[in-house]
């Protein structure tokens, strides 16, 4: 499984876009033409974060090239959709930066530009956009003014309330606003209770499979989200035909096709913290539930086992990138977790009901509003915990912690080996 991994991770290169090959000097280039390879990323001030795959460029003397290469652009513009082509007018690149390096794990080269313009939609932008329509008039209707239904069902984070979006990150929590396997697995539980009674056991599977791609595509199919529905997407495909699934290899075969299907986002940190938190959940979780079912009821034992399991890995991430670590993180991710769980379950349905049918949703508006409240409040009070900025000695304890948590869950499967090796060697005695 190992070489697995690192067979992907050498074949990288090869599937890459390539760092940008400009026919002019970068300072020279008026505008750059070329297709989103992602979905567009808000950031604070009304700019967004683009990336580009380059066609063309156009120089000061009004001279047009075909190029290639890809680009990240931080500009004003609009909420664009992957597929769709645009211009980058004045792109200012980082002086530093040298576009003729053609090793392809550098990181792509981050640009500024004063404005990027929609030329073109894709059909799926153009698709994705005519669906968005009706389900954002359909969420308008029972947000509570802090753009968070939107938020947790579709990732468009445009609305979403700054002083929110700044405790839940100061909390510890900013994975919860990020798309993922956590938001893909409460879509999954609300269709199987839902059709399980309705359709039986394999149908409602396969209506979960049904909305988990709809979900995900009408997200943006980030990496994260790539990663869960190919996830879920095969062990709902066991269930079916009856198959027991091997999680560890279920683990390396999801790295491979995300790998394959999402080459230019492998680099970016989105998919570094969401294969080490699925491979915290994967290999601590069984072990820490044990540990905790000794002191805790078995509900609190799984969230404490679940929460501390995806953080672990992705703290010594966090610390050595950021530079911060929150005193909250946990605690406040349990608490947090479970108000944005039955959050959207409420918000899910209820964007349902307004889109098929005329029922009145005005106890589901006032629960939203209740719940949204809720999680402003605790998001507000774990900010206000302590920050710190791990030295290189917090950093390195954290790796401790994570080696001595990976040894006691190999433990047993070791002292099985030592086993199967001791009676091999008595053969030959």
């Amino acid at each position: 499984m190992v070489f697995v991994v690192v067979f992907f991770t050498l074949l990288l290169p090869l599937l890459r876009s390539q760092l940008p090959q400009l026919p002019f000097p970068s300072d020279k280039i008026i505008s750059i033409e070329g297709t989103l390879i992602a979905d567009a990323t808000p950031l604070r001030g009304g700019r967004f974060l683009y990336r580009i795959k380059i066609n063309s460029a156009t120089s000061n003397m009004n001279m047009t090239a075909s190029s290639k290469g890809a680009i990240k652009v931080i500009s004003r513009g609009d909420s664009l959709y992957k597929g769709s082509l645009v211009k980058v007018v004045n792109p200012r690149f980082d002086v530093d930066y040298n576009y003729l390096n053609m090793l392809f794990f550098n990181p792509l080269p981050m640009v500024n530009s004063r404005e990027v313009i929609l030329l073109k939609e894709s059909k799926q932008s153009y698709y994705r956009n005519k669906v968005a329509k009706p389900i954002f008039a359909a969420i308008e209707k029972i947000d509570a003014g802090d753009g968070l239904v939107s938020a947790l069902l579709t990732g468009n984070r445009i609305d979403l309330d700054p002083m929110l979006s700044r405790n839940i990150r100061k909390s510890g929590c900013a994975h919860i606003l990020a798309l993922s396997g956590m938001h893909l697995g409460i879509i999954t539980m609300f269709v199987l209770f839902l059709f399980r009674k309705i359709v039986g056991g394999k149908k409602a599977i396969i209506a979960a499979f049904v909305f988990n791609f709809f979900f995900a595509l009408f997200a943006g199919m980030s990496v994260p989200l790539l990663r869960s529905f190919i996830f879920f997407s095969i062990i709902n495909f066991a269930k079916i035909t009856g198959r027991v699934v091997d999680i560890d290899k279920l683990f390396v075969l999801s790295y491979a096709i995300t790998v394959l299907l999402a080459p230019d986002e492998a680099g970016d940190l989105s998919f570094h913290y969401s294969f080490l938190a699925m491979a915290g959940i994967i290999f601590y979780c069984p072990y820490l539930y044990r540990v905790f079912l000794g002191i805790a009821p078995p509900v609190l034992a799984s969230q404490l086992a679940f929460t501390i399991a995806a953080q672990l890995p992705t703290l010594v991430l966090s610390s050595i990138v950021f530079g911060e670590l929150y005193s909250s993180g946990i605690v406040a991710s349990i608490i947090i977790s479970f108000l944005v769980t039955i959050f959207m379950l409420t918000a899910f349905p209820g964007v349902i009901i307004i889109l098929f049918t005329d029922i009145p949703v005005v106890p589901i508006s006032f629960l939203i509003k209740m719940l949204s409240s809720l999680i402003h409040r605790c998001a507000a009070f774990f900010a206000s915990f302590p920050v710190f900025k791990p030295n290189s000695i917090a950093i390195f304890i954290l790796i401790i912690i994570n080696f001595s948590v990976i040894l006691l869950v190999m433990f047993p499967y070791l002292k099985n080996e030592k086993y199967k090796i001791l009676n091999f060697c008595k053969r030959f005695k």
